[in-house]
């Protein structure tokens, strides 16, 4: 999915990817084939979206792994 030339595999984590991808650190489920960024909040109900630079890292990333990986227990028998 999120393999062209504005992405960048930095490592895979627990069955998923996690890319550079536009400068902005996502997290790529192969299983589900979706895709999370993990320093952007789209959760305002006024639409607009916020970019967290402290939020986009590597090690972000990782915790947003291991947090949807212990909620969501079809996804610790995949690991």
């Amino acid at each position: 999915m999120l393999q062209h030339s504005n992405s960048k595999l930095l490592e895979s984590y627990k069955g998923q990817d996690i890319y550079d991808w536009n400068t902005c650190i996502t997290v790529y489920d192969p299983i589900r084939d979706t895709a999370f960024q993990v320093a952007l909040d789209d959760s305002k109900r006024s639409g607009r979206r916020i970019f967290n630079e402290e939020g986009n890292t590597v090690e972000a990333a990782r915790k947003y792994i291991d947090w949807i990986t212990e909620s969501q227990p079809e996804q610790k028998a995949k690991v």
